[in-house]
């Protein structure tokens, strides 16, 4: 676990490669034992690739495109107001990674270019959409970044360079959630056939504890 977490890095630029479907079979499975409050295992998963990534790349920077540069962004939750050494810490971070592709500090123009890059998905070929449903609020949303932990540590590391991982709010019938649906290459499912990991939630892999 030390070797995997001193490993961690932000990536601003995947690799084209697809991954295997026995892969991502693979890298779901392990995350679907995320523990979860009551074992309700809330995490509603889709996952892109090939053309399925390609026209969610191209709905995702339309829509972003066209909002106008002053509109507020939008919390299922209250937004985080940073400010200390969290506002520090957000800044360092952020100017690392605009540096770490060529921009420098101070240039806004190249900084709002690279900006936009989030929703190309930097390239990457696939995409995980992780939701939960809205009437769980701030547990299901928990459980969801405890899922998207698993997830991340579940990749062979040759493959974390080909992933782009987007917790959208909570709310299935969001905009974002509708569009990534009809992109998905897998079909949305409650049960997994033999390969269909979409759609992990109630049902799949159910646990008791003592």
């Amino acid at each position: 676990m030390a070797k995997l977490l001193s490993k961690r890095f932000g990536c601003r630029g995947f690799q084209p490669n697809p991954v295997a479907r026995s892969i991502v079979h693979r890298i779901v499975t392990l995350a679907q034992l995320t523990a979860s409050w009551c074992n309700s295992q809330p995490w509603q998963v889709v996952i892109t690739e090939g053309a399925g990534t390609e026209r969610f790349r191209r709905a995702l920077f339309d829509h972003a495109t066209a909002q106008p540069v002053s509109a507020p962004a939008h919390f299922d939750f209250p937004g985080p107001q940073y400010s200390g050494a969290y506002l520090q810490r957000r800044r360092e971070v952020g100017w690392q990674l605009y540096q770490s592709v060529g921009v420098a500090r101070g240039d806004r123009a190249g900084a709002a270019r690279q900006a936009l890059e989030n929703f190309r998905l930097f390239g990457a070929p696939h995409v995980a959409i992780i939701s939960t449903d809205r009437d769980l609020g701030a547990y299901g949303a928990i459980d969801c970044g405890a899922y998207v932990s698993n997830f991340v540590w579940a990749l062979p590391r040759s493959n974390r360079r080909h992933w782009r991982i987007i917790l959208p709010a909570c709310g299935n019938i969001s905009t974002l959630g509708r569009t990534a649906r009809s992109c998905a290459v897998f079909p949305s499912v409650t049960k997994m056939p033999a390969m269909r990991p979409i759609n992990f939630g109630r049902g799949e892999q159910t646990r008791t504890r003592p």
